[in-house]
């Protein structure tokens, strides 16, 4: 599915509860969602110096649930801020013509802008600004000490 498509069913699934619920509501949702996909990521890539059978697993599939919840509070929240134009601005106006509003929010034009390119028909990493990424990433557990984290970023350039 596309993005767009995506965008269309959670905003068909979440259309009812996104009446009831005001912005702030789903906005600090997404943020919960946020920090909760934020611990799983680094609970992903650290370890203790003993891992025990089978925790990598439960780590990437608690990772996965997390992201799954952050992006479906994403699209809602979109889903919600397109329901407060469609109800704030398709109204009758004083004079009695009707205000059409702005155009939906689409997911898909706002991560195009970020991370298109026009020139290479296709998306790039804005930051090497090639096709397919060449950044360097470092990877350092959270329980390293320091001079580990020192150690590698030294020889970061070289």
């Amino acid at each position: 599915m596309s993005i767009e498509e995506w965008q269309e069913m959670f905003s068909v699934i979440f259309s009812a509860s996104l009446r009831h619920l005001s912005l702030e509501e789903v906005a600090a949702h997404l943020m919960e969602e946020l920090g909760e996909a934020s611990d799983a990521m680094v609970r992903m890539y650290s370890y203790k110096a003993e891992i025990q059978y089978g925790e990598p697993g439960r780590r990437q599939l608690r990772l996965e649930s997390q992201l799954a919840d952050l992006f479906s509070w994403l699209f809602a929240l979109v889903g919600k801020l397109n329901l407060r134009e469609e109800e704030g601005l398709n109204c009758e106006r004083p004079n009695g013509t009707v205000s059409s509003g702005p155009e939906p929010i689409r997911l898909s034009d706002i991560i195009w802008r970020r991370y298109g390119s026009e020139d290479l028909h296709a998306f790039y990493c804005p930051f090497c600004e090639h096709a397919v990424c060449s950044c360097l990433l470092l990877f350092v557990p959270a329980t390293a000490p320091s001079e580990e984290l020192l150690k590698k970023i030294s020889g970061y350039g070289r």
